[in-house]
């Protein structure tokens, strides 16, 4: 495994001439050898959704959205929005911050939960309120930085960590796939430190 051999002929132009047998023909080989790091660095990096099965995706929201009654809470919405973003998105995606963006663009309430937890992480009292979320959404939305897409992970980790504590409450079959979801978005918060 990860070797390959070359091999030279020399003389007679006639593949099928026996002079080149297969002893002859590995005295004239060179041998290239390829380890785990080389094939490892050759290949992108593919991102992939750590749930793979939509219809669980499907299944985790309905079951969201159906806990609330007739009228749909806020919150759910925002689980809702948050596990589907989870399940469908791998943590060490290079287009997590515009996915993230994106994600916040459609849910503005998201946005705005973002923020405020991000600010009593880092208040700034030199500010008002307003004056720190517009400044924040501000930069959020003008790109970004490592900071605000790690900042990201630990929010969306945090709600996903009550997902899982609620759904073994009520015991759902799908609690398995959200714990694999909690714990591929735990590797990719600890690799992004």
């Amino acid at each position: 495994r990860g070797c390959v051999v070359e091999r030279r002929t020399y003389g007679s132009d006639n593949i099928d001439d026996d002079d080149n047998s297969d002893a002859a023909s590995e005295n004239n080989a060179s041998i290239v050898s390829l380890n785990e790091s080389d094939i490892a660095s050759a290949s992108p990096f593919v991102p992939a959704a750590p749930i793979q099965d939509t219809s669980v995706i499907e299944e985790v929201a309905r079951k969201l959205l159906s806990t609330g009654g007739p009228a749909v809470s806020r919150d759910a919405q925002l689980t809702v929005a948050i596990a589907k973003f989870c399940m469908m998105t791998d943590p060490r995606d290079p287009a997590l911050g515009e996915k993230a963006i994106d994600l916040m663009s459609v849910h503005g309430d998201l946005a705005h939960e973002f923020c405020l937890y991000k600010i009593a992480l880092r208040p700034n009292h030199k500010l008002s309120m307003s004056d720190q979320h517009a400044a924040f959404m501000r930069d959020i939305f003008q790109g970004s930085c490592r900071e605000v897409v790690r900042g990201f992970k630990t929010f969306v980790l945090n709600n996903l960590n009550e997902l899982v504590r609620y759904s073994k409450t009520v015991n759902w079959i799908e609690s398995e796939h959200l714990i694999k979801c909690y714990n591929v978005w735990f590797s990719g918060v600890i690799a992004s430190a």
